[in-house]
């Protein structure tokens, strides 16, 4: 009888190794684990196939693979390095302690000059841009100022009533030059039809300046209740992800529909204006009338705009999956 050839028995690990060439040119499995090159299963969020015969990989240095990267081939956002929140909290620092100036600037305008008291309502309008502004700032500050100086960020529990606070504010902010825009609009109408001593009450300008608040309160609760509300990377307190649509597809619309009731209410205005002055006649003072109301109308408009259109669409951008990295 032949005698039976000793071999040693070699580990699963060990044939695949050595049959690893075979199931990547095939897509086979081993070891039970499928291999699917990312050419065929596409990448997920933050990921891309640079290499369609090999796995997925992150975008760029600030992403990270997901826990089940595995399965979704999605990539997730690191915690910021210490490098980059120094570098954040001393920029935006420095940016909320101008906005801080001045408004504290603009509430000393508030409190002293007689213009800005009762019953000039036009002035008094600016308050729902005023007042979110500064509260704003004022957070920001204070909070990557003490950030600085401890070194890290601050604890969960009172990030998330910032992230809560701050939430409110900048859903408060949006409705600012909507309000102001509507009032003009009201006020230049009224003037036009000669009633000279138009205002608004105290009490329902005080309901039409807390309804921006109201609404911002409405908001954070829903993105609390979610569970969106926290520390995003470590470098501030507000929405903690911005992938769903809660966060950054809602700011951004929050955003643009505010910015488009502005122009149409400056829209109303100035075609009100023109129209009142052509029909007394008054063709030369029509024009300058109108240009007034549209450079004022088109000068908020635009620091409005260009003050949030970069922030809103950064948290746009990282909804619909695109994760800017910060070189530093």
């Amino acid at each position: 009888d032949a005698l039976p050839i000793s071999q040693p028995a070699l580990s699963e690990a060990e044939l695949c190794a050595y049959h690893e060439a075979e199931y990547v040119e095939s897509g086979g499995v081993c070891g039970g684990k499928p291999f699917v090159p990312c050419g065929v299963s596409g990448c997920g969020k933050w990921a891309q196939c640079v290499d369609p015969y090999d796995v997925c990989e992150c975008t760029n240095g600030d992403t990270v693979p997901s826990a089940d990267f595995e399965t979704s081939r999605a990539c997730e956002q690191r915690v910021a390095s210490t490098s980059q929140q120094r570098v954040f909290w001393t920029l935006s620092g420095f940016l909320h302690f101008a906005g801080f100036a001045l408004s504290v600037r603009v509430m000393w305008e508030f409190w002293f000059n007689s213009r800005l008291h009762p019953p000039y309502t036009l002035m008094q309008s600016f308050a729902a841009i005023f007042v979110p502004d500064m509260a704003y700032s004022s957070v920001y500050f204070f909070f990557h100022f003490t950030n600085l100086l401890r070194g890290s960020e601050i604890a969960d529990a009172p990030c998330d009533a910032v992230a809560f606070i701050t939430f409110g504010i900048v859903i408060a902010t949006f409705c600012g030059p909507v309000i102001v825009a509507a009032v003009t609009y009201l006020k230049l109408k009224r003037l036009s039809q000669g009633d000279l001593q138009w205002s608004i009450s105290r009490g329902v300008l005080a309901l039409i300046l807390a309804v921006p608040w109201l609404l911002g309160i409405a908001f954070a609760l829903i993105v609390q209740q979610a569970g969106y509300l926290g520390s995003y990377r470590g470098l501030y307190c507000y929405a903690k992800t911005w992938d769903h649509f809660v966060t950054g597809g809602l700011t951004m619309l929050t955003f643009l529909l505010a910015t488009a009731l502005t122009i149409f209410f400056y829209v109303l205005a100035f075609i009100n204006v023109r129209r009142t002055m052509v029909a007394a006649k008054q063709h030369i003072a029509a024009r300058k009338a109108s240009r007034t109301v549209a450079i004022r109308g088109a000068v908020l408009v635009a620091a409005y705009f260009l003050t949030w259109i970069l922030w809103t669409a950064v948290g746009f951008s990282s909804w619909l999956g695109s994760g800017p990295s910060i070189p530093l």
